[in-house]
């Protein structure tokens, strides 16, 4: 027999398991040199974000980011081993971290990728020039959702950015205890 779909907590889409109001986000995080990538995609909705975060604040935007997004499962390159304070962070929003081959992450891989799904030649129309650790991060989503869902995923037809500076969560305290 063969695999035809690996369910994880990210990647649900019987709709018995979800909450009708809630999103239900896969976030891919790849840690750069000055901060973080992300990418969050709701494969339910077709819902796909990508974001950057940097500098000496880079956790506490981390956080923020997340708060917004609160993700159900995170997906990291396997030979990246957080720190444990990212490690803290993370499991605050979700238990299920996952690790996904470190070439998914590969900036030229992970660029190709998009244009391959989005069926384009540039990546001009994205809105994310400048956000090469974000393109990581969002090529690895679609990879790891390709290589768990083993079907189409027509109903992402887009990429949107997230800018983590131009938003405010009022109390992520509050929403990740929802």
């Amino acid at each position: 027999r063969e695999v035809v779909r690996v369910v994880t907590p990210g990647t649900v889409l019987d709709s018995n398991l979800l909450d009708a109001k809630d999103n239900n986000y896969l976030a891919s995080l790849y840690p750069s040199g000055e901060g973080f990538g992300l990418a969050f995609l709701d494969i339910s909705t077709g819902d796909f974000f990508m974001a950057e975060v940097a500098g000496v604040h880079s956790l506490a935007e981390l956080d923020t980011v997340l708060a917004r997004f609160v993700p159900r499962e995170i997906v990291l390159p396997k030979g990246h081993q957080p720190d444990d304070g990212v490690t803290e962070l993370l499991r605050q929003y979700t238990q299920a971290i996952n690790f996904a081959e470190d070439w998914t992450f590969d900036r030229d891989t992970a660029l190709r990728t998009l244009l391959d799904h989005f069926k384009v030649a540039s990546r001009d129309g994205f809105g994310v020039n400048g956000m090469k650790a974000g393109i990581s991060a969002a090529g690895a989503a679609i990879r790891y959702i390709e290589e768990t869902q083993k079907t189409g995923l027509s109903n992402i037809y887009r990429i949107r950015p997230f800018l983590a500076r131009a938003s405010m969560v009022l109390d992520a305290s509050c929403q990740r205890n929802l």
